[in-house]
């Protein structure tokens, strides 16, 4: 995830350079309208690619994460498309301003419906008795490979591992069983293989199914 948050950085430093570019080379400055406009223009930049960068970066559900970049881009893409009619209203600068008020709202609106459906889709999920059993088939699976020979290198991640787990308050995971039991399947292929010194990648696999656990990808 570090990884599309460090592209949607750069992806956006470079729309954003040749936005700025555009502006003073077409000398766009002397139309109040452009002014106005790209002023809107460069917030939704901002806006969509650091969103979309902070969504990369931190641990949610899909639905969430891909939805609120949906609408960010939408965003973005729309006060694009309103920009270059801009000028036409450089005499009524008010209606530009709500015109892109008008924008803003709706990308507000479609976030809030973004988050109703993650709660509603978490709420139609949520199997407190299902999450329950997942959850101690996999402490099992982390405590049994603990145990064999070749995890007895890294018992000391694994058994953090195992304690984290069991300690998790988590809620509609079993809708996910696939992803988790994807992450603890390479975290046994990684240790059963018999690897020497790898702490850097045992603690890479760990935070994987940690970060399964709780909705991430």
């Amino acid at each position: 995830m570090k990884m599309r948050s460090g592209v949607a950085v750069i992806v956006g430093l470079i729309i954003i350079g040749f936005t700025t570019a555009a502006y003073f080379l077409l000398d766009l400055g002397n139309n109040a309208g452009f002014e106005r406009a790209f002023l809107f223009l460069w917030a939704s930049q901002i806006v969509c690619f650091g969103g979309i960068a902070v969504m990369g970066s931190v641990n949610g559900r899909t639905i969430t994460r891909s939805g609120v970049s949906a609408v960010l881009m939408a965003y973005f893409l729309a006060t694009l498309v309103f920009t270059p009619f801009a000028g036409l209203l450089a005499d009524n600068l008010n209606w530009l301003t709500l015109m892109q008020l008008l924008i803003i709202a709706i990308a507000l609106i479609a976030l809030v419906i973004v988050g109703f459906a993650t709660i509603m889709a978490d709420s139609s999920n949520y199997n407190p008795e299902a999450d329950h059993v997942f959850t101690q088939k996999c402490g099992k699976r982390i405590f049994k490979l603990m145990q064999s020979p070749q995890g007895r290198k890294f018992e000391m991640q694994l058994k953090a591992l195992h304690a984290q787990i069991q300690s998790l308050e988590i809620k509609g995971i079993s809708a996910a069983d696939n992803a988790v039991a994807g992450k603890v399947g390479e975290l046994e292929d990684f240790v059963m293989s018999g690897v020497e010194a790898a702490d850097g990648e045992i603690e890479e696999l760990t935070a994987a199914v940690i970060q399964a656990f709780r909705g991430g990808v």
